[in-house]
């Protein structure tokens, strides 16, 4: 895969990053989470011998497409979620980039590419990641903000959990929040799916749709900062009950 041109995207965001000097100092209880986050992490050589034997584990396999709207000034960010993608356990996945200008690189309006350029600078958003939908072969979706960053494990849970409940039709985690010297602080223990909860708040952030609920619900609208919320309780509304499930 040729995605070299995002070596410049990272020396950007090296360039900007606070040195270990300056960096403050987390409270001690990120600390210990920090370590429990570390004994909960897959090894990769278990990570290894789950991949030999998911053909046989898995009654279903997905195949994960993320979408990213990518705005001036942001492709550091980029950079980091396509280097929290590149070291993904399980190989199911593509990144689709929608940005107001055309792709920098050739490579990546290859059908084959794991990264997909879509040139929205004449076209109306949404339309085009609802087309990116209708037309693609993933099975799961999820919108996420430049940034966002992937624990190497998660696609390998994600597809785990979703073998053992095949009535999941959408699935959260939890998260936190990674600081520039790669420490975690702010972790978001979330609850199980909790309807009353939802009509209140959107506790849940970003999460992974099956591509015939997203469909089913009417895809992705124009909600500036509430596109989340919005598809999540529709898609609610159109599922029957068990359909969205939280991994812890």
């Amino acid at each position: 895969e040729r995605l070299e041109h995002f070596d410049r995207f990272r020396s950007q965001r090296q360039a900007t990053a606070r040195s270990a000097a300056t960096a403050v100092t987390q409270p001690e209880v990120f600390s210990e989470y920090n370590a429990w986050h570390a004994r909960r992490a897959l090894r990769e050589i278990d990570a290894r011998y789950f991949q030999e034997h998911v053909s046989s584990l898995w009654k279903r396999h997905p195949f994960f497409e993320f979408i990213v709207v990518l705005s001036p000034g942001q492709e550091p960010l980029l950079a980091d979620t396509l280097d929290s993608l590149m070291a993904q356990y399980f190989d199911g996945w593509r990144l689709s980039v929608f940005a107001g200008c055309p792709s920098p690189d050739p490579e990546f309006v290859s059908e084959t590419s794991k990264v997909c350029w879509v040139d929205v600078s004449q076209g109306a958003l949404i339309d085009a990641v609802n087309r990116k939908i209708l037309h693609s072969t993933a099975t799961w979706f999820g919108l996420f903000a430049c940034g966002v960053s992937f624990s190497p494990q998660a696609l390998l849970v994600c597809g785990d959990y979703i073998s053992i409940h095949p009535e999941w039709r959408l699935i959260y985690t939890d998260d936190d929040t990674v600081e520039e010297d790669g420490s975690l602080t702010t972790p978001k223990f979330k609850p199980d799916f909790n309807p009353d909860l939802l009509r209140s708040t959107d506790y849940v952030g970003g999460f992974f749709i099956e591509r015939k609920a997203l469909i089913g619900a009417g895809g992705y609208v124009e909600n500036p900062g509430g596109e989340h919320y919005d598809v999540l309780l529709r898609a609610f509304d159109s599922q029957e009950k068990g359909a969205i499930g939280h991994i812890a």
